[in-house]
């Protein structure tokens, strides 16, 4: 397996491990959010039922019931809110990691900068096959005079096909014409 396959398959798991753990924070938000609601209702219920016991009202002791209630849900609360922020940032920083996409144009990168400095040997891949010229006259080329006495100008890349007319102007096409 190549390095960049490697990289690509670190990356989903880290993703995936991501992925699950943003989920699992959610769930736990949810939950403690759920523990919250339902302590707030016991917590209620307990302080109406404490002072209709003794045939007081609930506005009497309110400091003492807005204290009872806030220490039975504040725990709970500050857990669904903790949960829900990890959450938040761990899907950021998820978004902001390295993504295949910029893992490959890093590797693009790196070789195009060790070709020119010509640190590494370019790998030899199966799309490099030079197809063949369809015109037989085109693959002998024009051998004459005149080319090998002009040696200032710059060889043409192989790469480009001679055109019909350009193979019609030279000398040796012309007495066979």
């Amino acid at each position: 397996m190549g390095e960049r396959a490697e990289t690509e398959v670190n990356v989903k798991k880290r993703r995936s491990l991501c992925k699950k753990g943003v989920i699992g924070l959610y769930v736990c938000a949810g939950l403690s959010l759920v523990c919250t609601l339902y302590m707030l209702y016991y917590s209620i219920t307990y302080v109406s039922s404490y002072y209709a016991g003794y045939g007081m009202s609930i506005s009497e002791g309110i400091k003492d019931v807005v204290q009872y209630v806030i220490s039975s849900t504040g725990n709970y609360l500050g857990f669904a809110i903790l949960f829900l922020a990890a959450a938040v940032i761990l899907n950021k920083v998820d978004a902001l990691g390295i993504k295949p996409e910029a893992t490959e144009q890093i590797e693009l990168k790196k070789a195009f900068e060790s070709q020119l400095l010509g640190d590494a040997p370019e790998e030899k891949t199966e799309d490099t096959e030079q197809e063949p010229l369809e015109d037989p006259q085109q693959e002998a080329g024009p051998e004459t005079q005149e080319c090998e006495a002009e040696p200032d100008t710059p060889e043409e890349p192989a790469s480009e096909e001679i055109s019909e007319e350009d193979v019609s102007k030279f000398p040796e096409n012309k007495e066979n014409q």
